[in-house]
């Protein structure tokens, strides 16, 4: 047992009716004693990464009357068998050691075969880190896997869960570099934040019917995952999902599926199939971005917007079937595509700035009824592109909305009000250009300086034009 002056190196502050410990002044060596009381008080909780740092430390016993043990308070070194104190009612994650143990009076937690569980075993709480098994099945019976339950396990190669089990936690196997393969059984809804972010060699996944939601970043930077499957009920693919999962090459999506969430493909740089179902509603920002090898993909009907950046670098995307429930094109939406022609769809408003920009292949376009917005720089670069008609519905051109492509000669529509800056700059080819009576604006340097104008006798333009 610490003498008096021992318990003085312990750094504390208040917690609840007793105090908390939140470091250690110096280095306790191999062995390390928490007291149960220091200077009167009794000591209720070891707080987060209280002794993080203390690299030598081998083992620590605890008085029956703690309470609380928050995140990362041991983890620096392997502890061995960690026995937690009979009065033990919260603990927080990282926990380096094989196994744990726990009297069986505490009516909190109970341990089975090493491993860490709520009172009931219905949630499993925590898998030693240096436990060396490559394999462990999760009994049958629980229901949930709590948060970061797993982190950092690095020998675990292969998960099986049972029936039942309805969701995984946050962060449940964060950085199992080891862990190859995982099936789910039937009864899993939800898969939460960063369930499995950064297994390195997850390579199979398998999901049951009933999987209702994949929680933000679940899979990412699974670099190795190859395939997975899509099970009919799920709704939700959140942000992040499947982000980086370099070595997936296809995408087949359940009808039912609603929402797609920003990055949730984001960097697929394998994926050159994806098959999107008619239910989806919401597809978010840079969902499919830099997915390199996708060459094809038809949006559902029903779809009202394409998010900012959602196939930008996708520099294989030769073929773009859009729906008819399409209202708006985000900003960089299809920067940098390969397709040579798109057909926009009549219900078609705006199309937003750089969505096109860089698509060098693009050689048409004709744009619909209803269109009213060109955004800035919308066409920018598209060096191959020759042909544009413009609809009657159209109002604006935004600035640089077709620089630097090869339009030959344009006719803008009676309506049309404004034509932002460089809007055709460096078209050189262009060599003639109607004006409607409609038009009240032409930005600096919007047309090459040989352009040959024709425009109604008494408009704005032909103002513009004599004071050229």
């Amino acid at each position: 047992m610490p003498t008096p002056a021992d318990s003085l190196r312990f750094v504390t502050k208040p917690w609840k009716d007793g105090l908390e410990i939140t470091g250690y002044e110096g280095e306790p060596g191999e062995s390390l004693v928490i007291p149960g009381e220091i200077d009167g008080q009794p000591v209720r909780r070891v707080g987060a990464k209280a002794f993080h740092a203390c690299k030598s430390l081998r083992s620590v016993s605890f008085p029956d009357g703690l309470q609380s043990i928050g995140d990362d308070a041991f983890s620096k070194r392997s502890l061995g068998t960690a026995t937690l104190p009979a009065g033990l009612e919260e603990i927080g994650a990282g926990w380096t050691c094989e196994a744990f143990e726990i009297p069986d009076s505490n009516p909190c937690f109970s341990v089975r075969d090493g491993v860490l569980f709520d009172k009931s075993g219905k949630t499993l709480i925590l898998y030693p880190r240096k436990r060396k098994d490559k394999r462990y099945d999760v009994p049958e019976g629980v229901e949930r896997i709590g948060d970061a339950a797993f982190k950092e396990c690095s020998a675990l190669e292969s998960a099986t869960f049972p029936e039942g089990l309805v969701s995984v936690g946050k962060r449940a196997f964060f950085k199992c570099n080891a862990l190859k393969s995982a099936a789910f059984s039937k009864g899993l809804k939800r898969l939460e934040f960063r369930a499995f972010y950064y297994c390195k060699s997850l390579a199979r996944v398998t999901f049951p019917e009933g999987l209702e939601s994949i929680g933000e970043g679940a899979f990412w930077y699974c670099r190795s995952l190859a395939a997975v499957n899509f099970p009919p009920g799920l709704k939700t693919i959140e942000e992040k999902a499947f982000c980086e999962c370099f070595a997936l090459t296809s995408v087949s999506l359940p009808e039912g599926l609603t929402s797609i969430g920003v990055d949730a493909f984001y960097a697929c740089e394998s994926l050159s199939s994806v098959s999107l179902p008619k239910s989806l509603r919401t597809l978010g920002a840079v969902a499919f971005g830099c997915c390199k090898k996708l060459t094809s993909v038809e949006l559902p009907e029903g779809l009202r917007t394409i998010e900012d950046y959602t196939f930008m670098g996708d520099n294989s995307l030769e073929r773009v079937k859009l729906p008819d429930s399409l209202r708006s094109i985000g900003k960089c939406a299809f920067t940098w595509c390969k397709f040579t022609s798109i057909t926009f769809p009549k219900g078609l408003e705006t199309i937003g700035a750089e969505a096109f920009r860089w698509c060098e292949s693009l050689k048409s376009a004709a744009f619909p009824e209803g269109l009213t917005t060109i955004g800035d720089s919308a066409f920018e670069s598209c060096k191959s592109l020759a042909n544009a008609t413009f609809p009657g519905s159209l109002r604006t051109i935004g600035k640089g909305a077709f620089q630097f492509c090869k339009l030959k000669d344009v006719t803008f529509p009676e309506g049309v009000v404004a034509i932002g800056d460089f809007a055709f700059r460096g078209c050189f080819q262009l060599a003639k250009a109607a004006a409607p009576a409609s038009l009240q604006e032409i930005g600096r340097e919007a047309f090459p300086e040989k352009v040959s104008f024709t425009a109604p006798e008494g408009s704005w333009t032909a103002q513009w034009l004599a004071k050229r």
